[in-house]
């Protein structure tokens, strides 16, 4: 599936041009072989379920990302010297490290100089791919469209990290085993994340006892929290991070710049704001979750529990699926897009926006699991199997759409 996604964003980037000159020669040269390696996979039709799961970020908003990480810029080396500093003072045990939402992987990088593995996680596979790259030693140029295509050149360690290596995963469903991480760093990520609560749930598991957790990102909401209430800060970490089983060894607030391309264009400025800088060791381990065990349960083929449980929306959660059309020189085309709390506006392919529709029509707080599945029928084009679709209520839910109970 993931293949086919990066397939069909290659063929669809646009030739150069003057007034556009693009990155189509450049990222292909990079992504082409992770095509050709993955030729003999078996390949399935793309669902509903593996659309949600991945919501898959392509590389035309990422560039700047790896600008930032790979071109010696002056914000990078703050945060790296910032993340380092506190490694050595926080960090005494130096197994596995792992980034969450790693973006470009420069910090992954960075940490392999003091863990012998050192892990950088996304949802992202072509940032995955083009950070590989570089971790690797290669070099890439690029043009930046928010600096008005201004090219850059890029290149890795002359002596690539031993220990330095990315897996394309979701933060709120890690591949770790319980217990087997040393240190977790979360950086702009809890902000963005539909429900960071189950972040925070898996970094717990995975953590080894005593494993630390490193944040640096923007005040950010609970799935749970009325809207009301507002994001949380860093006054409200202690409580945050005490109900989670953690223990705070430091939070302050940090000015921090974001995404200075200034060097690029000085007509662009960089963003400057206050974040949230936290350092927490686990206390213990969290009670299990009824329903999360109840989705393991029928993954192992111990139960169907889950599909008796009612899903609902959380209240004051807006889920907007906008349909419209978009006029060019192709003439007018119609265009579905998802909007969800903390995330952008996602296209939606034509024939998996009925199925949508009819699932969000189908979840009225009322109906258990097993007859929003039975009145989904053949929405999706061919009746949904009963494991897609506890597949696809278990990423609504860890994206923060429904409460299952």
């Amino acid at each position: 599936m993931w293949i086919d996604a990066l397939q069909t964003q290659l063929a669809s980037l646009p030739e150069p041009d003057a007034a556009q000159p693009g990155n189509r020669e450049a990222l292909k040269r990079v992504l082409e072989p992770a095509l050709a390696q993955a030729a003999g996979l078996p390949q399935r039709p793309v669902g509903m379920s593996d659309f949600m799961t991945s919501q898959m970020a392509g590389w035309e908003t990422r560039l700047p990302y790896l600008y930032i990480d790979w071109a010696d810029t002056e914000e990078f080396r703050a945060d790296r010297a910032f993340f380092l500093d506190a490694v050595l003072r926080h960090c005494p045990d130096r197994g596995v490290a792992a980034v969450l939402g790693c973006g470009a992987g420069g910090l992954v990088a960075s940490l392999a100089t003091a863990f012998p593995t050192s892990l950088g996680l996304d949802v992202s596979l072509p940032q995955l791919l083009l950070a590989d790259h570089l971790v690797r030693g290669g070099a890439i140029s690029l043009q930046i469209p928010e600096a008005r295509w201004r090219q850059v050149s890029m290149r890795g360690p002359a002596t690539p990290p031993r220990g330095a290596g990315f897996i394309v995963a979701d933060a709120a469903a890690l591949p770790f085993a319980p217990g087997s991480v040393s240190l977790v760093v979360t950086q702009y990520l809890l902000d963005i994340a539909g429900a960071p609560t189950f972040i925070a749930q898996e970094i717990n598991r995975v953590l080894s006892p005593g494993g630390v957790w490193l944040n640096l990102g923007l005040p950010f909401r609970r799935s749970s929290d009325p809207p009301a209430a507002g994001p949380l800060r860093s006054d409200d970490m202690p409580a945050f991070l005490d109900d989670l089983a953690f223990d705070a060894l430091e939070i302050r607030r940090r000015r921090a710049m974001f995404h200075d391309l200034s060097a690029l264009d000085e007509w662009l400025p960089g963003l400057v704001h206050s974040t949230i800088f936290f350092a927490a060791r686990k206390r213990g381990d969290l009670e299990p979750d009824p329903v999360a065990r109840a989705f393991v349960d029928h993954a192992a083929r111990r139960g169907s529990a889950i599909l008796d449980m009612i899903p609902r929306f959380i209240a004051g959660r807006r889920i907007q699926l906008l349909e419209g059309w978009s006029f060019g020189s192709g003439g007018p085309r119609p265009r579905v897009e998802l909007t969800s709390a903390n995330s952008r506006a996602t296209p939606i392919p034509g024939p998996l926006s009925a199925f949508l529709h009819k699932l969000l029509s189908s979840i009225d707080g009322k109906r258990a699991a097993r007859e929003v599945l039975a009145a989904l029928g053949t929405a999706a084009g061919e009746a949904l199997t009963e494991d897609d679709f506890v597949v696809l209520l278990r990423t609504m839910r860890l994206r923060g759409w429904i409460e299952i109970g």
